[in-house]
């Protein structure tokens, strides 16, 4: 049976910092208010209960626990055709998400993320437009093993064009990803930016790219570029 893996450590910090957030107003309006509720009649809110940020911050225990449980009993495993996700300690539960039905593996990092070496996973099918999973969190080589895995039976790509800005994990991340998936080792890339190339170009080459390139102000440009570039290494003509 394949190994299963478990969600990052780090998981428990990002979701206790979560629901700190959650009800940081009710925390604050309990400490300034002391044994006064801001709820009631006489309260600042009057439209709430008397009480009512006791009462919410009475919810922080329970969902902290559910937090927790997640954590303990979430397990993802890889089949040879499909991604198997098991939840539940009680009542067990398993998802299996075929290969061939993801669409997209985003990987969204912010500072904090990129502190602990993790990132938050969504997984894209065909099937619609809400994301089919989420994997919060994964240490950032485990993104790096599931797109490997999951796109391993497409077919290689002849160029990829990649984009620094991309929204969640950058470019500038996801090109030492790429270059090590077997599939995309031999694979040309493109970087396409509207950045200071000064800065961002020795780098880009460095980690894989094979040119650098960028962003035209106006599209005619821009697609003449485009062009030049599909003409250089595939010696082919885009339309």
């Amino acid at each position: 049976m394949p190994s299963e893996q478990r969600l990052h450590p780090a998981t428990l910090l990002f979701a206790f910092a979560k629901h700190l957030k959650q009800f940081a107003l009710p925390s604050l309006l309990l400490v300034l208010g002391m044994s006064r509720s801001t709820g009631g009649p006489d309260g600042m809110f009057g439209g709430m209960p008397a009480g009512w940020e006791f009462w919410l911050l009475v919810l922080f225990v329970p969902a902290t626990a559910a937090s927790i449980l997640r954590y303990v009993s979430l397990r993802l495993r890889y089949e040879e055709r499909e991604l198997v996700i098991r939840s539940g300690l009680i009542f067990r539960r398993e998802r299996h998400i075929p290969f061939s039905r993801i669409q997209n593996v985003d990987g969204v990092q912010n500072l904090f993320h990129r502190l602990f070496g993790v990132v938050d996973v969504r997984l894209e099918t065909g099937g619609g437009e809400e994301e089919e999973a989420r994997l919060s969190v994964l240490p950032v080589a485990a993104l790096t093993e599931l797109r490997s895995r999951v796109f391993a039976r497409a077919p290689s790509p002849a160029l990829i064009l990649l984009d620094l800005n991309l929204p969640g994990l950058k470019g500038i991340d996801l090109l030492p990803q790429l270059r090590s998936m077997s599939a995309y080792q031999t694979t040309p890339v493109i970087v396409v930016t509207g950045s200071d190339h000064t800065i961002e170009e020795p780098r880009c080459l460095q980690l894989g790219a094979n040119a650098y390139v960028e962003k035209a102000a106006d599209f005619d440009t821009f697609f003449a570029s485009i062009q030049t570039i599909v003409r250089e290494w595939l010696g082919a003509e885009c339309s």
